[in-house]
């Protein structure tokens, strides 16, 4: 859990009443279920985010990051094979789907428009 802690080190995401909200223990339990399906490691880059942080690292005013979002590595995911990876997020429900050329962001985003897959 603490891979999906805010990154500055706020203590946000660091202990489990933090995931309680926003749909956190499905998020969980699906990637667990995505590294699984993939066949590979999936490392999170960036989770959970508190405001500050959030705006230092240029998020928009209401990201997903600040409710229920990650943004994972696409290192093992190149070429076709990053759409595997969106594939399988989208058949367990993740219901917002980013797809940059370094990261994928997914997120079960419930205030922003969804489902929406889109290109960074």
């Amino acid at each position: 859990m603490f891979e999906l802690a805010c990154k500055c080190k706020c203590g946000l995401g660091a202990v489990k009443e933090h995931y309680e909200v926003h749909g956190w223990p499905q998020m969980l339990e699906d990637l667990e279920t995505l590294r699984s399906s993939v066949g590979v490691p999936i490392f999170v880059e960036s989770g959970l985010r508190c405001e500050d942080h959030n705006r230092s690292v240029g998020g928009v005013d209401d990201s997903a990051h600040m409710r229920c979002a990650v943004d994972v590595r696409l290192g093992y995911f190149r070429g076709p094979n990053k759409y595997h990876l969106v594939e399988c997020a989208f058949e367990l429900g993740f219901t917002g789907i980013g797809l940059a050329k370094t990261f994928a962001h997914l997120d079960r985003d419930t205030v922003k428009a969804r489902p929406a897959i889109w290109i960074y």
